[in-house]
């Protein structure tokens, strides 16, 4: 973990999920959230100075535990979760090449921001204060099943 996530991380909050901020949008608005999840589809684009990542991830459970035994998988995501979320991140404008050669559909995201919108499904983190990409190798959701203790399996 980088310094920089390592701040935002001591700020946020890993218990709140996706179905809290559907059952009562706004009332986390406010919140930092840590959410982590497998990415579905993206956009990168150049946008003024910037480059944007847009991205859809599926919500995963996480025990933020990272395991650096023996295994390839360093992250055991939980097979289930809660659903979508959408986010995008903004990045200097000469990170564009980079960016879109090192994302791929699969891959596990990390994200930090305020569930500030919900639109059918659909948990909208806005703004977002920092992204972690997690290359699918480096993960797996199937080996640990794990969720919610009110959840079912």
């Amino acid at each position: 973990m980088s310094e920089q996530e390592a701040a935002v991380f001591g700020r946020a909050t890993r218990d709140i999920h996706p179905d809290d901020v559907r059952g009562n949008p706004g009332r986390y608005d406010k919140t930092l959230v840590a959410w982590a999840g497998v990415l579905r589809s993206y956009k990168v684009s150049k946008e003024n100075d910037a480059t944007v990542l847009r991205f859809d991830i599926e919500h995963r459970y996480f025990d933020w535990i990272e395991d650096s035994g023996l295994q390839r998988a360093r992250y055991f995501l939980s097979p289930r979760g809660e659903g979508a979320i959408r986010a995008a991140w903004s990045m200097p404008l000469e990170a564009f090449e980079s960016v879109s050669e090192q994302i791929h559909d699969g891959d596990m995201f990390v994200v930090y921001g305020y569930p500030a919108d919900v639109r059918g499904q659909i948990v909208g983190l806005f703004p977002t204060e920092y992204v972690r990409l997690i290359q699918a190798d480096l993960y797996t959701d199937r080996q640990l099943d794990y969720g919610r203790p009110d959840a079912a399996p």
